[in-house]
């Protein structure tokens, strides 16, 4: 009789929420090329001291490279360095690290490449030196090129590359054109 019934709808007194974050320790951060060489450099050589992961193998020298990378036995490196999937480092090329070099990228003849950082799709020529670079995705270095302490321009994107010869888009677009474009008469 004198009981109250509890009100279901009632939601109990609010409580103060606090926001909990956990931080790993504070991740270094690129400000300009000598310092994202630097980072470079640090995680180069962190990653070659540790096992290796799925998918690479520690060569003489200090190289760490994936095992689809064709290395000529010829090539010399020195230190620690990363050599990226299907990467190609051509005969007599010497890689000094620490040095990171991306997938797909190419060092010809002789070339040498000093403690830089390479992306995927460089190609260095025949007898070309990059000493303390930057080479982004697609870059290039012409043979007997010299680079010091640069960063370079990125190659063309797909995209935006000049169009290929004029026979060979006619030749790619005649499908569209009609089925006899191609037949001789």
């Amino acid at each position: 009789m004198g009981r109250r019934a509890a009100s279901p709808t009632r939601s109990p007194a609010p409580t103060r929420r606090r926001s909990s974050w956990s931080t790993a320790p504070p991740c270094p951060r690129p400000l300009d090329p000598a310092s994202y060489l630097a980072l470079n450099e640090w995680v180069v050589e962190r990653a070659v001291e540790a096992d290796p992961p799925a998918g690479y193998v520690c060569r003489p020298g200090g190289a760490l490279c994936h095992e689809t990378a064709k290395i000529s036995p010829e090539a010399s490196f020195v230190g620690p360095v990363i050599v990226g999937p299907r990467a190609c480092v051509m005969p007599g090329a010497t890689v000094v690290g620490p040095t990171s070099i991306g997938a797909e990228a190419v060092l010809g003849p002789r070339a040498l490449v000093s403690r830089s950082a390479l992306w995927s799709g460089c190609s260095i020529g025949e007898d070309a030196v990059a000493d303390r670079c930057i080479l982004p995705e697609r870059c290039v270095l012409r043979p007997r090129a010299r680079a010091l302490s640069q960063v370079l321009e990125p190659g063309p994107t797909p995209a935006t590359a000049a169009p290929g010869p004029r026979r060979l888009r006619s030749a790619l677009l005649s499908p569209f054109r009609g089925a006899n474009a191609l037949v001789s008469k």
